[in-house]
């Protein structure tokens, strides 16, 4: 008889984003037929819970890097994915204008939660303040 781990909760101490994401905003939900979490829908309650939970570590001047080009930083796609040294150039210039995934960013307040974008930060660049 194979055996399951559908009633495994999540937890706070995985190695998985998604668990740890769902250890904090539904720790009583199991994992499904196939071990894995679901997160719930990103509603304004959800996402304030999350920011709750983060609260404690959102310190001034936090250190913060981000982790993809979406967003803000979706002006980086077509650069990072390219070859072409001509775009390579550009991207290297445009960098020093605009902050950039690669970038590290100091945190400077929270402003809150939009269920279109999560919770809303205003960050600063140290390079250039």
């Amino acid at each position: 008889m194979e055996t399951t781990n559908k009633n495994k909760k999540p937890s706070i101490d995985a190695d998985y984003d998604i668990e740890r994401i769902c250890a904090i905003l539904c720790p009583s939900d199991p994992a499904d037929e196939d071990s894995e979490f679901e997160p719930p829908a990103a509603s304004i309650e959800i996402i304030e819970k999350y920011l709750t939970f983060l609260s404690p570590y959102l310190e001034p001047n936090l250190r913060l890097q981000a982790i993809e080009s979406m967003g803000y930083f979706s002006w980086e796609e077509r650069y990072i994915w390219s070859n072409n040294s001509h775009l390579k150039k550009e991207h290297k210039k445009l960098m020093q204008e605009y902050a950039s995934i690669s970038d590290f960013l100091k945190l400077v307040s929270v402003h809150g939660v939009d269920e279109q974008t999560g919770v809303l930060v205003k960050v600063r660049r140290p390079k250039d303040k």
